[in-house]
């Protein structure tokens, strides 16, 4: 987006001389325009050189920093804290990317590297600060970092393996290939849990481990297949962890806003050979086979509960995300029985998720400020 209409004249100059020459070489067997006749009109790149004005980009990932990106990303989140209840969670994926030197340095297309969730996507400029060419910018950790300095409280550092340990404890998957020959190919994200307060809801007993354990915080997690037109859509498993995590299944107070929380029975159970009772889907014989004097402590659900005084049947908790992309929050939300609210900079991405959340749902995209949304009030 700019702000003045004034046109960079030696740069739209030559990109006229150039057009004219290759129209030089068209066929005269194909109907085309003559690209001659066509005049290029190019505004100046940041700072307008007539009248001082800056370029603003209506994006997110382009900054010419780290410090740059990492600074948009906390006033995004100090909205996000804004919004958001006081025992929710934020859940932030973010990828990395490799510092560059120019043209010829550097990783090889450095403003081509994946990233998730806008990332800075590539840094080609050699005069920024603390970084050579080649370098890991290490951008998620910043981020990371930097919010928690503005009064996050940083929980949880989660890494998503993107793979899977078969039968064999053999790592496979699909993680991005890299044509790079001087370091290991890039294979996990990082996932961060976020909390406004020391105390806040999280359901450990809705993703547990095979043997009942507490969730590890590292995920293995193949990637999708997907033809959507997005660069950086992620697995719908890894969203499903985290709703499952920090939302209630059962539901929350439509007064409040406070979620049920679930009442569990716990039981010890020996684990010797032979025992026919189930723990977790398995047998407790076959990990008593394994480990003969082991006792493990199962958990049962038997019931929800309000935190509240207020009484009511409970509704759907509200799943909130500030950077759509292609819908997948949404989807995973609403199959999981939540409601979801989203936002985006990009109309086409909206429009993107928009068809990908099933019908009946009501659509994502939402007139109007979002403040007037019940969401946005009362939640200080």
């Amino acid at each position: 987006m700019y702000q003045c209409d004034h046109v960079d004249e030696a740069t739209s100059e030559r990109k006229n001389r150039l057009a004219t020459s290759n129209s030089g070489g068209m066929s005269n067997k194909v109907d085309r325009p003559q690209t001659s006749n066509c005049r290029a009109t190019v505004q100046f790149r940041d700072v307008c050189g007539k009248c001082g004005a800056r370029r603003i980009d209506a994006q997110l990932g382009l900054e010419p920093t780290p410090a740059d990106f990492v600074a948009k990303m906390v006033q995004v989140f100090r909205e996000v804290w804004r919004v958001l209840r006081n025992d929710g969670c934020a859940w932030v994926n973010l990828g990395d990317s490799y510092a560059g030197g120019g043209p010829h340095h550097g990783e090889k297309n450095p403003g081509k590297s994946r990233t998730n969730r806008g990332s800075i996507t590539g840094i080609d400029r050699p005069s920024v600060p603390g970084l050579k060419p080649k370098d890991l910018c290490m951008i998620p950790h910043r981020v990371a970092i930097a919010l928690q300095a503005d009064g996050w409280w940083l929980r949880d550092a989660i890494v998503w393996a993107k793979g899977e340990v078969d039968e064999d404890s053999v790592l496979t998957g699909s993680p991005m290939p890299g044509s790079q020959r001087d370091r290991c190919t890039s294979a996990h994200e990082m996932l961060f849990q976020l909390a406004k307060a020391p105390r806040y809801y999280f359901d450990p007993e809705a993703e547990k481990t095979q043997s009942g354990a507490m969730l590890r915080n590292v995920w293995r997690i193949n990637p999708e297949p997907t033809k959507i037109k997005h660069f950086a859509t992620y697995p719908r498993e890894l969203v499903r962890r985290c709703i499952r995590l920090s939302t209630s299944e059962r539901g929350c107070c439509p007064t409040c806003g406070a979620p049920w929380a679930r009442v569990t029975e716990s039981e010890r159970v020996a684990t010797r050979p032979g025992r026919d009772t189930k723990i977790n889907g398995r047998q407790a014989s076959e990990i008593g086979n394994r480990d003969p004097g082991r006792h493990v402590t199962t958990t049962q659900t038997t019931g929800w509960r309000p935190t509240c005084e207020h009484g009511h049947a409970p509704v759907p908790a509200i799943v909130f995300d500030p950077f759509v992309g292609s819908g997948t929050t949404g989807v995973v939300a609403l199959a999981l029985g939540r409601q979801f609210i989203g936002c985006d900079l990009s109309r086409d991405y909206l429009a993107m998720a928009d068809r990908r959340i099933s019908r009946p749902h009501a659509p994502i995209v939402r007139a109007g400020k979002a403040e007037h949304h019940p969401l946005f009030a009362g939640q200080e």
